[in-house]
């Protein structure tokens, strides 16, 4: 029950509005009775893992701009500089790899970061048996696969390749947790306040922005409408 008991507050954009905050309801207790997707016509799956996996509509693409976004804007209130998609000034076969969702500059001993955001669902096939006796395994593996991507390219250009990996229903990797950690210190050193404090809002924006996106894609794969309302809470 953790995600449903962020601290809200209307001046920082952390309310859900009525009907996202019922299907974040529904998946959180992993019922879905509606049995087909309307956007793409496939099956939904009864604990939600289609509805937010599937790349029909662009849910999946807004879903880790809105994150990035997040991340990007608490390195500017942090002053590091950081700019997004950072791969669209490099050569053309870089450009088309995107080694960084966000090129932090200065991360770590005066050396760039390269965050790569990606969301993953535990229920994935591929990561299903496994994340059956070890929580977080589809995070470990989408790190792993991140790091053999884009480590090469990263060394190359003279970055650090940080995976920030969230699993579908709020947990994060390990890498991103830690990435995390020292951005918070670096926003309450320049804001004057409790690192405890600063990382509780970072992650409560993380996964509030997660649980939107997902309660998003859920009433629009059951063929709900969303009011001009849900849609800018979303």
């Amino acid at each position: 029950m953790d995600m449903l008991v962020v601290v809200l507050a209307t001046q920082l954009n952390s309310m859900l509005a009525m009907g996202p905050f019922y299907f974040a309801l529904v998946l959180h207790h992993l019922v879905l009775s509606i049995s087909k997707d309307e956007s793409c016509q496939d099956l939904l799956s009864m604990h939600g893992h289609h509805a937010v996996t599937c790349k029909r509509g662009g849910d999946a693409i807004s879903r880790h701009n809105k994150l990035r976004d997040v991340v990007l804007q608490t390195c500017h209130r942090a002053c590091i500089g950081a700019k997004a998609e950072a791969g669209s000034g490099l050569g053309h076969e870089l450009r088309n790899t995107r080694p960084a969702d966000i090129l932090a500059s200065n991360w770590l001993c005066g050396k760039p970061a390269a965050f790569d955001l990606t969301v993953v669902s535990p229920l994935n096939p591929t990561f299903i048996s496994e994340v059956g006796r070890t929580a977080g395994s589809a995070a470990v593996a989408a790190e792993l696969r991140k790091h053999s991507a884009n480590d090469a390219k990263c060394s190359e250009l003279g970055w650090t390749c940080i995976p920030l990996v969230a699993e579908s229903y709020g947990a994060w990797g390990s890498e991103a947790v830690q990435a995390f950690s020292r951005l918070a210190s670096y926003l309450a050193t320049r804001t004057n306040s409790p690192k405890s404090k600063v990382v509780c809002s970072l992650y409560g924006c993380l996964n509030l922005t997660l649980v939107r996106a997902n309660a998003r894609a859920l009433l629009l794969r059951c063929g709900c409408s969303l009011q001009e309302g849900d849609i800018s809470s979303s």
